[in-house]
């Protein structure tokens, strides 16, 4: 594990006292007026971080919620205004992340964090002030960096400390960017289902196998562009592919429709032997694995909170997996692009996730090839019916199964809506896939959002699907 950053000190402040680092409980005396005083408390405590757990501060009398119309906002409220004679604030209101600093005065200040205004709940609801601490010093040791803001923030942080290749990248808003990058059907997750089969239909029981950390993988091997594009152009449909430049190339592939594809799309296609005809391309000239470092930090961290199995330890790993999901897609934040930010990259997180679904896609053809064909695909899931009970027992020998712990259904990937009826009768983690398996008259097969079924090129009639529509349905009868 990474040593904890010596410039950060973090406490939890709950109803019996605040918690320290070296677990030491100190006895709150007086009342807490108003942030100037939390302010004081964690100056004397020499802590750079103060977290209020959701006791703490329904305790206080403060709102429980910031949620207006159903949006989560800044609220103006005393609790802050009242406090900030001598000090500054950002932003001056109830929010889930203050940041207090005394007036003239440098450095860091003072963070003042209210979880119970973070809408993603990253460190749970209602957690105890001995977990949250437990669960935030694991959390730093693991990553590097302390968490800071949002997981967001915190793994574009990291980013940005492990590795110059990536940092370097990003020093500037890009200002000049190929047309497909700004277009929002460039590249998709897979998200598909087909028909059943009249065997199917028979089967009693509906397993899902969903690849862990499958953005954080692909973000550590797949090339990104750093500078240098370059326009290519064919009429004839003769432009030669190179596989090692990360780019966007308008290519027919196996007949079907002209459309623009990511280079590990186009790779996938060529590796299994279709026709590929390219007219135009947009590529890096250089480029690198600029991710490949924090994506290995990131792997160490997930393997280290893996193998803690503590209500801490889960709080933990919950929000690594946050940090690097909510990463990878702020690239292609609209947000980051109103600000100019230079994190601004929508094409690296077109290529992330065109290597994601390659990747996935190859799992998905050695299951076919050993006999086992996927009803439905939606991100990082791959459902299959089967007769047997036992999910592990009914796995396709192409996916390899380690051992892990059990797990609650919701605390892996989220499900559809319509599987939340049911009882999960188990559901295990285990290696490299996670396994859950469900027993019900109706199978609910349709997936939450989809809009189509990709990849549409790929030209494959055994993974093209059909358009998934809401509330689409078939019976599995009780075996």
């Amino acid at each position: 594990m990474t040593p904890l950053s010596p410039v950060v000190s973090i406490g939890v402040l709950d109803v019996d006292g605040l918690r320290l680092a070296d677990r030491t409980l100190v006895p709150i005396r007086g009342a807490i007026r108003h942030v100037g005083d939390l302010y004081k408390g964690a100056r004397r405590q020499g802590l750079t971080q103060l977290w209020l757990t959701d006791a703490w501060v329904r305790a206080a009398g403060l709102p429980e919620t910031l949620a207006v119309a159903g949006q989560f906002r800044e609220l103006r409220h005393p609790f802050v205004s009242d406090g900030l004679d001598d000090l500054h604030a950002f932003p001056t209101a109830l929010t889930p992340w203050l940041d207090l600093r005394k007036k003239g005065e440098a450095g860091s200040g003072v963070s003042i964090v209210f979880p119970l205004y973070d809408e993603h709940a990253v460190w749970g609801l209602d957690t105890d002030g001995a977990t949250l601490l437990t669960a935030l010093l694991a959390y730093a040791r693991a990553v590097g960096p302390p968490y800071y803001r949002s997981p967001g923030r915190t793994g574009l942080d990291l980013l940005q400390e492990v590795g110059k290749r990536g940092a370097d990248a990003k020093r500037e808003f890009p200002e000049r960017l190929p047309a497909p990058a700004g277009q929002a059907d460039t590249v998709t997750e897979l998200s598909w289902l087909r028909t059943l089969s009249p065997s199917e239909r028979g089967k009693a029981y509906l397993h899902s196998y969903d690849k862990n950390a499958q953005w954080l993988s692909a973000a550590g091997v797949v090339e990104l562009g750093l500078s240098g594009i370059e326009e290519r152009r064919d009429a004839a449909g003769k432009l030669p592919f190179d596989k090692k430049l990360p780019g966007y190339w308008l290519a027919r592939i196996a007949g079907a429709e002209e459309r623009w594809a990511c280079t590990p799309t186009v790779a996938w296609a060529l590796e299994r032997g279709q026709a590929v005809a390219i007219t135009e391309a947009y590529v890096w000239t250089k480029h690198s694995r600029a991710m490949e470092t924090w994506y290995e930090r990131l792997r160490g961290a997930r393997t280290a909170l893996y193998a803690d199995t503590t209500p801490a330890g889960r709080l933990a790993l919950g929000a690594l997996k946050y940090t690097y999901a909510l990463t990878i897609s702020g690239f292609n934040s609209a947000w980051q692009c109103d600000k100019r930010s230079p994190l601004y990259r929508p094409d690296w997180w077109h290529l992330i996730i065109a290597q994601a679904n390659a990747n996935l896609s190859r799992a998905l053809h050695k299951m076919d090839a050993a006999g086992y064909t996927p009803v439905a695909v939606h991100k990082d899931a791959v459902y299959l019916v089967s007769d047997e009970p036992d999910p592990i027992t009914a796995c396709p020998p192409s996916v390899t199964l380690g051992t892990g712990s059990s797990i609650q259904t919701t605390a892996g990937r989220p499900h559809p809506p319509a599987y939340h009826r049911r009882r999960c009768l188990a559901c295990t983690r285990v290696g490299a896939w996670g396994v859950s398996m469900w027993r019900d008259s109706w199978i609910i097969l349709f997936m939450a959002g989809v809009q189509g079924v990709y990849p549409r090129s790929w030209g494959d009639p055994r993974w093209s699907g059909q358009r998934a529509g809401m509330g689409e349905a078939r019976r599995l009868p009780r075996g």
